[in-house]
């Protein structure tokens, strides 16, 4: 009589998803093999993301065949899912676990990196468009400037066009 072994393993399609976009999500595969030689239900886990992340798995519980048949593995869907309000600096872990599906100590575990996208944006809100003043006066046109996106910017005012001939001085 041979006794049931048990064991398994993960692996990733990717253990990195770069540039994910902040409001949307990313996505991998999960494999799980059975290193055991016999049918064998296991469970899968994950860490808890940061708060305002999210990681979905398509299922947390798999029925796998002996490691020499040809149903020892089954792949698992991952979906992590980004905040709005994610930075371009962050930069998250999620490690999963495959473990006996009665408990006990994870056979396994993989680790998927995520990082998120950097965006650019400017929003400009001006509180006057018209002025009138005296030759010689200095006119000032104060400006709004917000950074709209999820990353530190630099911006450069310049002036673009002007219909004085001769041309004004204007700096910024």
């Amino acid at each position: 009589i041979v006794g049931q072994s048990f064991g398994a393993s993960l692996s990733l399609s990717s253990t990195t998803l770069s540039n994910i976009e902040p409001g949307s999500n990313g996505t991998a595969t999960l494999t799980v093999t059975n290193q055991g030689n016999g049918l064998d239900n296991l469970r899968i886990s994950s860490s808890a993301p940061p708060s305002g992340w999210s990681v979905q798995l398509d299922t947390t519980t798999v029925s796998v065949g002996s490691k020499h048949g040809p149903d020892k593995s089954e792949g698992i869907g991952i979906v992590v899912n980004v905040p709005a309000n994610a930075l371009a600096t962050e930069q998250i872990e999620i490690t999963f676990s495959v473990l006996p599906a009665g408990g006990g100590v994870a056979y396994a575990e993989v680790m998927l990196s995520v990082s998120v996208e950097a965006i650019h944006g400017i929003e400009v809100q001006a509180t006057a468009l018209e002025q009138t003043g005296r030759s010689g006066a200095l006119v000032k046109f104060p400006v709004t400037i917000q950074n709209t996106g999820n990353t530190e910017d630099h911006y450069r005012c310049i002036e673009s066009d002007q219909t004085a001939s001769p041309n004004w001085a204007v700096h910024c």
